[in-house]
């Protein structure tokens, strides 16, 4: 850990300080490149992106604040390289993920520029 630290304040010293020494809202937002670190202000009232792992399709539900807006998935792979967008305009979408090898990916869903949710997701063959 302390090497690790060590590593991200050499080569980001802004990165670091917004990863240790504030909320964990904004240094996600900061790491994901949302450069104007715009953060939903309403929590959606449910969003959930399931099953986790999976070996085929995910299901990603959502509704937000008074509407239903239409939401961006963003999926990258370990290397960060993108592997998939998305669009989400139905307040229920089934994504088709069998073009995809297994592993770890990672995801964004954000709404009118701001980020309502980031975390992994595991596929298995």
């Amino acid at each position: 850990v302390f090497q690790a630290r060590s590593i991200l304040m050499y080569y980001d010293k802004q990165m670091y300080t917004s990863f240790c020494e504030s909320d964990f809202t904004s240094a996600t937002n900061h790491r994901l490149g949302n450069l104007d670190n715009t953060v939903a202000t309403e929590e959606p009232k449910e969003l959930i992106v399931y099953p986790n792992p999976t070996n085929r399709d995910i299901n990603i539900e959502y509704t937000k604040g008074n509407g239903n807006e239409a939401a961006e998935l963003v999926l990258f792979n370990q290397l960060g390289e993108l592997v998939l967008t998305s669009t989400l305009t139905e307040n229920k979408t089934t994504l088709s993920l069998e073009q995809l090898n297994s592993g770890i990916y990672f995801y964004t869903i954000k709404q009118q520029g701001a980020l309502l949710k980031t975390s992994k997701l595991v596929i298995t063959k």
